[in-house]
């Protein structure tokens, strides 16, 4: 099977060949812009025939597409309308849909009331409620695109638990991953793209090496670039997402913020850029409280979805 755009010079995929069999899981490897996204497109029947060559054989009729970015396939305005969508299009009874609403979002663990707004949810809170929606269908082939970069660690563990369950139900898993981390427990076969096809590929190694160790002392007097204090922010107003921090970066230091999905992180980022308010607390950029005008040119918002 190949792949062809039409703005394209050549097929951005050639002569791929594989077979994913009922309770096995692949994992394709690949860098950004190599073809894995259109492969899971193609295998989903969501690709224009003319852009494939060759033949594709799915044994599902409704495959579970999961995009690496989930907002693109949500449709509901809130958390347990998205995840009964399909059983609603497929005529399950009310009783029906709502227990298997409520056992989709445990095994995901999003322990969310039903009537959140999907707009309010993180972007990993998004992709977990969408591989709810999916499992909730019950479908047999699941195409899953980079999970691992919009899950933090227990997201994706749970995933990994997810994933397996299903393998030992007879359904057949895709994922395509750069850094597949705990979901390689998952994988019978691994593949990467080389050469514009793919090949056999093996597991990847954790390659992470912590930084050098740094003189955090010689810039303790100097003035603050960022500087937060005591800030608390609230998450549509209503839900506590981060209490009295306090913190501050100066002129050439790196600041790691970790936490689970939908702590408040994007939040925080936000509000230091100046385009969320604090609920209590202050921010100073640059000597003075933040906002996107002044900071024109002098800061740069990078969003987790692009």
């Amino acid at each position: 099977m190949s792949i062809t755009y039409p703005q394209d010079d050549g097929p951005v995929l050639s002569n791929v060949s594989f077979v994913l069999y009922p309770g096995e899981c692949h994992i394709l490897r690949g860098p950004t812009g190599s073809g894995k996204s259109s492969l899971l497109k193609a295998l989903g029947g969501l690709l224009s025939p003319d852009r494939i060559q060759g033949k594709i054989e799915v044994n599902d009729h409704h495959p579970a597409v999961i995009l690496q970015n989930p907002e693109t396939q949500m449709l509901s305005p809130t958390v347990g309308g998205e995840v009964a969508f399909g059983l609603e299009n497929l005529g399950w009874s009310v009783s029906q849909m709502e227990v298997a609403v409520a056992e989709s979002l445990q095994a995901v663990g999003l322990d969310l009331s039903w009537k959140t707004p999907t707009r309010s949810l993180s972007m990993g809170q998004k992709y977990k409620l969408l591989m709810a929606a999916f499992l909730c269908r019950q479908g047999r082939v699941f195409l899953v695109d980079e999970a691992g970069t919009q899950l933090n660690a227990s997201g994706r563990r749970r995933l990994a638990a997810c994933l397996l369950a299903r393998k030992a139900a007879g359904c057949s898993l895709l994922l395509c991953e750069q850094d597949p981390g705990e979901l390689q427990s998952c994988a019978d076969r691994f593949w990467k793209v080389e050469n514009g096809t793919i090949v056999p590929d093996q597991p990847v190694m954790p390659s992470f090496r912590p930084p050098s160790p740094t003189n955090a002392f010689s810039r303790a007097k100097e003035r603050p670039v960022l500087e937060v204090s005591k800030l608390s922010l609230r998450a549509g107003g209503e839900t506590l997402l981060v209490h009295e921090a306090s913190f501050c970066l100066r002129s050439g230091e790196l600041v790691l913020i970790t936490g689970p999905n939908g702590s408040g992180k994007s939040t925080l980022i936000h509000c230091m850029a100046g385009f969320q308010k604090p609920a209590q607390g202050r921010v100073s950029v640059f000597g003075s409280p933040p906002s996107p005008t002044r900071l024109r040119g002098r800061m740069g918002l990078v969003l987790q979805n692009p």
